[in-house]
């Protein structure tokens, strides 16, 4: 089988699974401190994007009662500071965890030295969206905030009239303490009336494939729709809360839920030939938004069982990958550093970036988001296996690689039959490791170079794209159909 998918929105966001906090360990207590769900604005620096705020990275300890924590001296990935002083870059949009009811802001100030203390905020206006971010309420103001010296920081409270059903809380023209600085936070939670008590477990309702349960090919990915009675909490969604029984080497990809929808995505690559089927494994720790969990004293099995059919694959490694500038080495993503496992390379999974793994462009030029890769010998190729990237927090996921331009050269020089490779998946960009995806392209013969250009990141060409891992590969395609093959 292969899916067909195309988008034309390049900005399309892929929810990261971060939670409702105020807790204890392995527990949810009821909706009352809201952990936003993303984070974005115009800041693209790695060490002070918009996730860097909610992402919990500077908190200490960061469990228990989330009010109770402190925020640590400032480093990479654990604040925000403004692009520019321009209204434009002084704005943070939070996506909230569903339609939720909130009366507050909590706020943890960062502390580095004199100039990035000057930076604090004082105050901001406030709006919110209860349409998913298309249109926002008119901006009143949250003021009151104060200054500190010295780290770690604890949390300050600034509330506001209860709004309902809110999607998106937009900080706009957001004030540093020094005029004329751009703003810096470290962290950032929202809060409301107690959602009350949910004491009904949730079960679950169906499974389906995206292929209507029909017989599937090896290497392609299939994507299963998992349907619960009620909203399962993403932060206890696992890859490996889901397996397969059969006789097929069966990979989970990426699972991703969200907020407010009951449908799980899960998303397999089967190796070989075989059967399988899906399920929820026995002793798998899910629960709804509330902490009841889905009984799985034993296993939740698909009714529906997938016939998987080998194909003849040839993997090919190139020798060399060059960019014209880069932040890491271009090599990285063919020289099998972050790849886990062994034997065939395609049942391998990639670890989280980290020195030496993956590849980065190094501005958002066209020049930049280009790569040329040298394979060891003239080839027929068909056939990409991709290894998308991903990292232990949010910071990296508007990086992500969502599409690109392939063509193909005999000779190093002249490039042709240009094909564009688009909606890569994302998956949540904390969640790994990560499997191999595989996507075809029309058969092209006695290829010597294979060149990514346009190479387009989640958030457009406002990002610095990023991948982890590349190989490409031939199939034979199948004789035309009235073929006779005579075998001598």
């Amino acid at each position: 089988m292969t899916v067909s998918k195309r988008i034309t929105n390049v900005r399309t966001i892929v929810l990261v699974a971060m939670g409702i906090v105020g807790m204890t360990a392995g527990m949810v207590q009821a909706l009352e401190f809201y952990q936003p769900v993303y984070a974005l604005s115009s800041q693209d620096n790695s060490n002070s994007s918009a996730s860097g705020i909610v992402n919990g990275n500077g908190l200490v300890p960061n469990n228990g009662n989330i009010l109770t924590n402190v925020h640590a001296v400032l480093s990479g990935g654990n604040y925000w500071m403004a692009k520019s002083t321009s209204a434009a870059d002084r704005e943070i949009v939070f996506a909230m965890p569903g339609g939720v009811d909130v009366d507050r802001v909590y706020y943890w100030p960062g502390v580095l030295n004199a100039s990035y203390n000057a930076r604090q905020v004082i105050g901001s206006d406030i709006s919110f969206s209860t349409d998913g971010g298309a249109s926002y309420s008119t901006p009143s103001s949250l003021a009151g905030f104060a200054t500190v010296s010295t780290a770690p920081t604890s949390v300050q409270t600034n509330t506001f009239a209860v709004q309902t059903g809110v999607t998106h809380i937009k900080f706009s023209d957001i004030q540093p303490a020094t005029a004329g600085t751009t703003p810096l936070i470290a962290e950032i939670r929202f809060g409301g009336p107690d959602g009350g008590t949910d004491t009904t477990a949730p079960t679950l309702t169906s499974m389906v494939d995206d292929n209507g349960g029909g017989a599937i090919t090896e290497q392609r990915p299939l994507f299963y729709s998992v349907t619960f009675s009620e909203v399962i909490h993403p932060a206890t969604l696992q890859p490996g809360d889901f397996a397969s029984v059969g006789t097929a080497d069966v990979h989970i990809n990426g699972v991703i839920g969200t907020y407010d929808s009951t449908v799980v995505r899960v998303e397999i690559v089967a190796f070989g030939s075989g059967t399988f089927q899906l399920q929820v494994k026995a002793g798998a720790t899910l629960s709804d938004l509330a902490g009841n969990p889905l009984d799985t004293s034993s296993a939740l099995l698909d009714d529906t069982v997938i016939t998987v059919n080998a194909e003849d694959t040839t993997v090919i490694t190139p020798t060399d990958a060059t960019s014209t500038s880069s932040t890491t080495p271009t090599p990285n993503i063919i020289n099998g550093s972050g790849l886990i496992g062994g034997g065939n390379v395609l049942t391998n999974t990639h670890a989280a970036y980290a020195g030496g793994n993956w590849w980065q462009a190094a501005s958002t030029t066209e020049e930049a988001r280009k790569i040329t890769f040298a394979l060891p010998a003239a080839s027929d190729v068909n056939r990409l296996h991709y290894w998308r990237g991903w990292y232990g927090d949010a910071r990296f996921l508007p990086t992500l690689t969502q599409a690109f331009d392939i063509s193909f050269s005999s000779d190093g020089v002249n490039f042709i039959a240009t094909n564009r490779i688009d909606a890569l998946e994302l998956g949540n960009g904390v969640t790994g490791p990560t499997s191999v995806e595989t996507r075809e392209f029309p058969l092209q013969t006695g290829v010597t170079h294979i060149r990514f250009s346009d190479i387009t990141a989640r958030d457009g060409n406002t990002q610095r794209p990023s991948m982890a891992e590349i190989r490409f590969g031939y199939v034979p395609p199948p004789p035309p159909r009235g073929t006779l093959i005579v075998f001598r």
